[in-house]
């Protein structure tokens, strides 16, 4: 047995801001490509130019707030305000997809986050809602759009008040903007914190999912709640030599998106074959435990889910349960070569001093060079798995922040395609060795290095 300390490099934790910064940076072109964001193609998403209230912001870079240092933008009139809900806002390190109907269990034990749950329960706030955001691990930021959950189902354990736990069954209903702290003077680190009372905002609601709502394929309401189009034709304020040119622009972009749910369906298809009936892939991929969930996916085969805004939301959901799903199998075995040198050096330490193996085995006793040989190790498997393009916080934070269904659509499309990709590169190479194994070029053990932690 051993016992470690908890890191992101450890944990392969992605919520971190200067990760979202950095791939800002990199993937500028993702921030700029897409038809209808900065060229004159048709699909609209957020209004052109939305910096989020940080002056240069690119659209749909994930912004971050502190509580204590949230500045309310001065035009939002007391008529504006009318608007904003006043809700319970819970950070996580984690995102949350709305509109899927799957439920979220949470599992309560600060004083502060009990105090909210039962706050809830007891019905202090309206329609049992609260906001869920994602929560920056290196700065301790907190993203601007959250997610709007309902508090459906509570189960109580009573005990001492440092040993209280709440377990709360709650559902994804909505999309909201965080707009104001109402109460930042108890947010963590503060001198008025005392660690039982939990952060209150006020959000601006962009979309909810009630009984009797429900989504169109094309159409969404702008900021002054006109209806409009998510694909339209051309640039009706243009002559009409620019309205041609547009047309015929927007006839090829339209085009292009539409064959995006076939890609997605394709590729989603081909991912779940690979994992399914590849020998190779589940063996160097798969550890016994996370086979039956990867092959068990659900089986979409009609493109017209992505089509809907509804079920679209369903098939994020079961993306990044598969991405959670890798991201554990990375995490599962990248803790076992740690616990692999941690007792290998334990057990020739202990033969050294002629002493019985002590258990559990403690990180932080092993010689500094030890620890800083798994430090490189989990820095070298961070990155990688960074790198794999399979990241169940980000990109799933970015899609939030999208407010055009076909941005989002795009988005999802380049995540699934990239997997397909790298899977069938991965299969291809696994192919290549064990050809050269069976002609006698190769050894079996060169594939056990074939993708480093990927």
């Amino acid at each position: 047995m051993t016992r470690c300390h908890s890191s992101p490099f450890s944990e392969l934790d992605t919520a971190l801001e200067w990760l979202a910064r950095e791939r800002s940076s990199r993937e500028k072109s993702n921030h700029s490509s897409l038809p209808g964001r900065d060229g004159g193609d048709n699909v609209t998403g957020s209004r052109s130019g939305d910096t989020n209230g940080d002056g240069g912001a690119k659209r749909n870079e994930i912004q971050w707030f502190s509580p204590t240092e949230f500045q309310k933008d001065e035009g939002d009139d007391d008529e504006r305000r009318l608007e904003w809900e006043t809700m319970p806002l819970y950070p996580l390190g984690e995102v949350h997809v709305p509109f899927s109907g799957e439920n979220h269990a949470l599992i309560n034990t600060e004083p502060r986050n009990v105090k909210m749950a039962r706050d809830i329960v007891d019905g202090k706030w309206n329609d049992n809602l609260f906001c869920v955001a994602l929560r920056a691990r290196d700065t301790n930021r907190i993203a601007s759009v959250g997610t709007i959950m309902q508090l459906i189902h509570a189960d109580e354990t009573n005990g001492t008040p440092s040993r209280e736990r709440v377990k709360v069954t709650c559902r994804a209903v909505g999309i909201a903007r965080i707009m104001n702290v109402t109460n930042p003077m108890v947010w963590e680190g503060t001198k008025d914190d005392d660690g039982n009372n939990y952060l209150v905002a006020q959000v601006k609601i962009r979309q909810i999912m009630t009984d009797e709502s429900s989504f169109g394929n094309d159409v969404e309401d702008d900021d002054n709640g006109k209806a409009r189009s998510t694909i339209h034709n051309g640039n009706q304020n243009g002559n009409s030599n620019n309205n041609n040119h547009n047309n015929t622009n927007s006839k090829t972009t339209n085009e292009r998106l539409l064959q995006l749910p076939n890609d997605i369906i394709q590729n989603y298809q081909k991912i779940k074959s690979i994992y399914k009936n590849s020998k190779s892939i589940a063996n160097s991929e798969l550890p016994n435990f996370a086979r039956d969930v990867m092959t068990t996916m659900p089986d979409y085969t009609d493109p017209q889910m992505i089509r809907d805004e509804t079920k679209f939301w369903k098939m994020v959901d079961t993306w990044q349960k598969m991405c959670n799903t890798v991201r554990h199998i990375k995490r599962y075995r990248l803790q076992g070569y740690v616990n692999e040198i941690l007792i290998e050096v334990a057990e020739s330490m202990a033969r050294k001093k002629g002493e019985p193996l002590e258990l559990p085995v403690r990180r932080e006793k092993m010689p500094e060079w030890v620890q800083r040989q798994i430090e490189s190790m989990e820095e070298r498997a961070s990155k990688e798995f960074m790198e794999l393009g399979m990241d169940p916080v980000l990109d799933f934070q970015e899609i939030l922040i999208m407010e055009g269904h076909w941005e989002r659509v795009h988005k999802l499309a380049e995540m699934v395609e990239r997997e397909r990709l790298r899977l069938e590169a991965k299969e291809s190479l696994i192919k290549a060795f064990l050809k050269d194994v069976e002609e006698g070029n190769g050894m079996p053990g060169a594939l056990k290095d074939t993708g480093g932690f990927n």
